[in-house]
């Protein structure tokens, strides 16, 4: 904790301003034309050592006292006074280090957050911005992912960095998390946190300091991805569209009101009239450029400081918009953005900040002047090939996402609304059309067939996959996408123009891949800031969907993982690699989380078919933030057991006898490498004189191993769901009481015991074959887990059943189409 001012005001200090530990000359008239800064904090000796006898004087320290002189009374009162300040330290020190503590659990590092309130947090925030970034960034929550990992939630909002910044007294650093927020929006956090580390040491190296005293490139981007991850309810976007959007209409208007260009010589190096006058401010123009951020990063506390002695003139191509939000917005610093003869104000004359446009990055160039002496400026920075490059990670949130697309490439609301009755007509053809070749083929509620003897009227009323979609959430999803009414798409449009297909710019399959993803999404209502990356859906090609567009949409619905590592490349941006999805079941970025139904499935029946959920917040468990939640270590105790295997054509069929003994032994939670918690769950089985067996599943192993079957949710004949009359029902099946035609034929065990004495079977009837295992959930899992050694997931021999609770083994096993697997 840095000492109070009055702590080193000298006498006769009255010239000297300032808070947490920095005293500036009250008036730049008196600098002779230096900028000197005193920074008296902890982290900077060297700069007290040298300035602090020169400016601040000699600091006497206070005489000690005779107590023997004072009266007993008074003595003890100073005691008591004492040994109360000294237990308040204890506390204070305490409270710090539990701060600091639960500060670097949540990824960010106490040093550098205070490195950057020296380099930020003399910026001051604007007070109407402060205020509504304040409200907003206040809340914070924490959700329960599954009753398995009790340890587990997700947390939203404000986390240690955040309070910290909202309940302390240090105005800088909730300046320094407004700042950070604001530029990790727009900036992927690598380079980022790559740029910052380069700018202060340059500094550090043109000041002759050392550059050990500048940031930590490791530490600092943990701080932003925290500051970004507990910051995320804010929505920079709106601050973005408002600056683009009058930007933009003011080069439209003068573009429209202009008439023909006049005739001008043309010169070298200078544009013709009218040039640039076509290029609106994008989403993709959003980074800033290196030298430009150095010389913010340098000067904006001068230019709010001082505003009638310092004007920054900056010259870019590109980051416009965002240096508006962040001296405008952010700072309520006034700006002027000036673009092909245009001035576009952002706060009132005079205007501390001048924006200009340039024609290519070896143009730009900062300028810090005093207007008392134009011609020598206080520092200037001219761009090079060798500065880093700040890449833009621009995002759009996943409400109308795909008419923000679609308005970027010039695009016409009616035009835009035409194009999204014309999905909505075509999506649908595409997933109602019967491609035998297609693994997830689908099949409605209500339509299931049936083989039933004409003994027999009940039939199989609800067959759902894990593939399934339902036809109106594929109405909803669109609505969605481009932000409007359900009921606006009554009215489909069965074909649209050509040129206006080939206008829009964007890869119809990607976008029909996209519908189809948000179509899985559950509450959608929920994450309609969802930000999704403008950048990675360009990349989104045949490799992800394996769809195609030819007079039509063709190819297979993607399945529920092609689905999440399709919002998964969307979330993570830059980031995102196959390897870094293929083994988790929760993936966060940028404060939000999407995962699969499989956290809560006791029962194998028990998915909620075909979803995917997106929701705010990073897990954690105990105040320490993970980006993933993967399955931990899995393949344990299979190939140790006794396997009961069936001759059959074209594969073998295996069992596993006594996994009906199941019990679900917990679930372990761990770490895999920086960014992930490992989760498994153990089963013990198999319990005989022979020992214990163990079995491991993970949550995404078990996602894609339910991905394979169909469930038989529930019948028309409403029997009786308990286990006894399950057991009968199968006795009955050997013989032949429940299908005379068809009689099953018991393959395990070898000798015939009623199914309530040994509970669990195996029978075989032609092509189709039945697995009973009695208990409960657990049972059941590790009974569905053995079908995945049975054929070949790429060219399945079987099809895959599971019968539901409300589905009796009667119109189970008459539903049945050869050849068939079904755990009943």
């Amino acid at each position: 904790m840095r000492p109070p001012a009055s702590a080193y005001r000298p006498t006769g200090a009255a010239d000297l301003e300032g808070g947490a530990g920095q005293r500036f000359i009250d008036h730049p008239a008196n600098w002779h034309g230096t900028f000197l800064a005193l920074d008296i904090s902890p982290h900077s000796p060297n700069l007290t050592a040298i300035f602090a006898q020169g400016l601040l004087g000699k600091i006497t320290p206070p005489r000690s006292v005779d107590m023997s002189s004072i009266p007993i009374g008074i003595q003890i009162g100073v005691e008591a006074t004492a040994v109360v300040k000294a237990l308040a330290k204890t506390a204070m020190r305490i409270g710090g280090v539990a701060m600091s503590d639960a500060t670097r659990r949540s990824g960010s590092d106490p040093g550098t957050e205070e490195q950057l309130v020296d380099i930020l947090g003399r910026n001051r925030l604007d007070p109407a911005f402060m205020v509504h970034f304040r409200s907003i960034t206040a809340r914070s929550t924490q959700e329960a992912i599954s009753h398995f990992m009790k340890g587990l939630v997700l947390e939203s909002g404000a986390g240690p960095t955040v309070t910290h910044a909202l309940a302390g007294d240090d105005p800088g650093l909730l300046s320094v998390v407004a700042q950070v927020s604001f530029l990790a929006w727009s900036h992927e956090a690598q380079s980022l946190a790559q740029a910052l580390t380069q700018a202060i040491e340059e500094d550090l190296v043109e000041g002759g300091a050392a550059t050990i005293l500048g940031l930590n490139y490791v530490s600092l981007l943990g701080t932003i991805r925290a500051c970004q991850e507990q910051t995320a309810a804010f929505s920079w976007e709106h601050h973005y569209a408002a600056v683009e959007h009058k930007i933009n209409a003011e080069l439209q208007s003068t573009s429209s009101s202009s008439s023909r260009p006049k005739k001008r010589r043309k010169t070298s190096g200078t544009p013709r009239s009218g040039q640039l006058k076509s290029q609106p401010l994008r989403a993709s123009d959003r980074a800033i450029p290196y030298i430009v951020l150095r010389a913010m990063v340098r000067s904006l506390e001068a230019v709010q400081r001082f505003p009638e002695e310092r004007v920054l003139q900056i010259s870019c191509d590109e980051g416009i918009a965002s240096l508006v939000v962040w001296c405008h917005y952010v700072l309520g610093i006034s700006t002027l953005v000036l673009i092909d003869d245009k001035s576009i104000p952002f706060g009132d004359e005079p205007h501390r900040v001048t924006l200009a446009r340039c024609r290519s990055k070896l143009d730009v160039i900062a300028v810090l002047m005093e207007p008392k002496a134009e011609k020598v400026p206080v520092f200037k920075l001219v761009g090079s090939d060798l500065d880093p490059h700040l890449h833009g990670d621009h995002r759009a949130q996943a409400r109308g996402f795909l008419k923000t697309i679609l308005n970027s490439r010039d695009v016409t609301d009616d035009e835009i609304s035409h194009l999204a009755r014309w999905l909505l007509c075509d999506c649908l053809a595409h997933f109602h059309s019967k491609n035998p070749f297609d693994p997830n083929h689908r099949v409605e509620a209500g339509s299931a067939r049936s083989h039933s003897s004409s003994s027999w009227t009940g039939k199989v009323t609800q067959l759902v996959s894990m593939n399934h979609i339902m036809q109106g959430e594929i109405r909803s999803a669109i609505a969605f996408l481009f932000d409007t009414d359900p009921e606006d798409l009554r009215n489909m449009s069965h074909t649209v123009d050509g040129a206006l297909r080939r206008r829009a710019g964007v890869s119809w399959p990607s976008v029909l891949s996209l519908i189809y993803a948000f179509a899985r999404v559950k509450d959608r209502g929920t994450c309609g800031a969802f930000p999704l990356s403008l950048e990675q859906f360009e990349h989104i090609g045949p490799a992800e969907h394996a769809l195609s567009y030819e007079r039509g949409f063709r190819g297979f619905v993607p399945n529920p993982a092609v689905c999440f590592e399709i919002l998964g490349r969307l979330l993570l941006g830059p980031r995102f690699t196959r390897e870094h999805i293929s083994k988790a079941f929760l993936v966060s970025e940028r404060g939000w989380s999407i995962f699969f139904p499989s956290l809560e499935a006791t029962d194998p029946e028990d998915f909620d078919c075909g979803v995917i959920h997106i929701k705010p917040g990073v897990p954690a468990r105990d105040g320490v933030r993970k980006a993933r939640i993967v399955d931990g270590m899995t393949d344990f105790g299979i190939g140790s057991t006794n396997t009961v295997t069936f001759t059959h054509e074209p594969e073998e069929v295996s069992f596993w006898p006594g996994v009906w003994s199941a019990d679900l032994v917990g679930t372990s939670i761990g770490y895999e490498g920086l960014d992930a918690f490992a989760v498994m769950q153990s089963y013990d089985w198999a319990h005989n004189r022979r020992g214990c067996q163990k079995w491991r599943l993970g949550f995404r192993e078990k996602q894609e191993l339910c991905m394979d079957f169909w469930i038989l949710k529930r019948c028309s004949c409403n029997a009786d769901p308990s286990e006894e009359t399950v057991k009968k029902s199968i006795d009955d099946l050997i013989t032949g009481d429940i299908n005379p035609i068809s009689t099953y034929t018991l393959r395990f065990p070898k000798e015939r015991s009623p199914a309530a004495e040994t509970p669990e079977r195996v029978l075989q009837g032609g092509n189709n074959w039945l697995f009973f295992v009695g208990g409960d959930g657990a049972a059941r899992w590790l009974g569905a887990d053995g079908f995945r050694y049975i054929g070949s997931r790429e060219t399945p021999a079987f099809s895959r059943y599971i019968r539901g609770r409300r589905c009796c083994v009667r119109c189970a096993t008459n539903f049945l189409m050869p050849p068939a697997l079904i755990l009943l």
